[in-house]
């Protein structure tokens, strides 16, 4: 057996040279050696009926199948519990990703948020609980999701139900919810059947003004499954969202650590991601004509 690969040290591309059971264990270890972390994990074990073995059985096949799998994967609430630990893991994708998720919401104020497709609770959903008096959406087709959202809801904040809605949602076949300040698709929107066509109806649907971020793959070659539509360079993201009738405040682009993220090891080495601030058309008062920003 090959000695386990620390989280944060560079990887081989030899998928065949890795031990992968240890690296995850390992990352896992890495979580419960944190306490605020353990007692979440432990609180979601007990809460759920689920085993250590189980959680690295998922997040094996969360990362490494990914190139496999259907939609329908993300009903297992297991694999929920390793996407969700995924968000805990210092300096991944998911980390930076967040960062500048809250960064964006800091910066525009929103009294109302509406995630579609939130898969779990994110960073931004703790730090707006209680207090804020920001309400949230948070979005899902599957009754499984929401169900997962609120045992990790229950244990951030006993009542959270006081700023967070759990909402059924199909893109493929709901208008969006009306009335948000700003609505969020974090590697969601390309799942639906049609998400141009998804895209352009929810922009329709907003008032001038309306802020929305993505976070969106740019997939360079072979698209995962389950995405139907993909991008080769981020220019092409920035074409797609402004013909839909949105300008693009800020972008930042997110390369992955092969360390921490092993998804990464089933993907094109240029694979990337690209998360936007953006608002619906019109409202030319909130950007800078000299820097795009705010």
């Amino acid at each position: 057996m090959t000695a386990p690969v620390q989280p944060n040290s560079p990887m081989p591309l030899d998928r065949t040279e890795i031990d992968y059971p240890a690296v995850v264990a390992n990352l896992l270890d890495s979580l419960l050696r944190v306490p605020e972390h353990r007692a979440e994990i432990e609180y979601l074990q007990h809460r759920l009926s689920v085993s250590r073995e189980e959680i690295i059985a998922a997040w094996l096949f969360y990362d490494l199948s990914i190139t496999s799998y259907s939609n329908e994967a993300y009903s297992s609430t297991v694999l929920r519990l390793a996407m969700h630990l995924h968000n805990s893991l210092v300096g991944n994708w998911h980390d930076r990703r967040q960062a500048t998720v809250v960064e964006y919401l800091s910066r525009i104020s929103p009294t109302t948020i509406c995630e579609i497709g939130f898969g779990t609770p994110q960073r931004y959903v703790r730090e707006f609980l209680g207090g804020s008096g920001t309400a949230m959406a948070l979005c899902e087709y599957d009754t499984g999701s929401l169900e997962f959202a609120a045992t990790v809801l229950e244990h951030w904040r006993p009542d959270w139900a006081d700023s967070v809605t759990l909402l059924r949602h199909s893109m493929d076949d709901d208008p969006l919810p009306s009335g948000y300040s700003v609505y969020i698709f974090q590697d969601s929107i390309e799942h639906a059947l049609r998400p141009t066509e998804t895209l352009r109806s929810y922009v329709d649907g907003v008032p001038v003004g309306t802020h929305f971020i993505f976070s969106l793959p740019v997939e360079v070659d072979h698209p995962i499954p389950g995405h139907h539509i993909s991008w080769t360079e981020e220019n092409a993201v920035i074409d797609w969202l402004s013909t839909a009738g949105l300008t693009v405040l800020d972008k930042e682009v997110i390369c992955f650590r092969s360390g921490l993220d092993l998804h990464s090891h089933c993907l094109h080495p240029d694979t990337r991601q690209l998360v936007t601030l953006a608002v619906k058309k019109g409202d030319r008062q909130a950007v800078s004509p000299d820097t795009g920003r705010l």
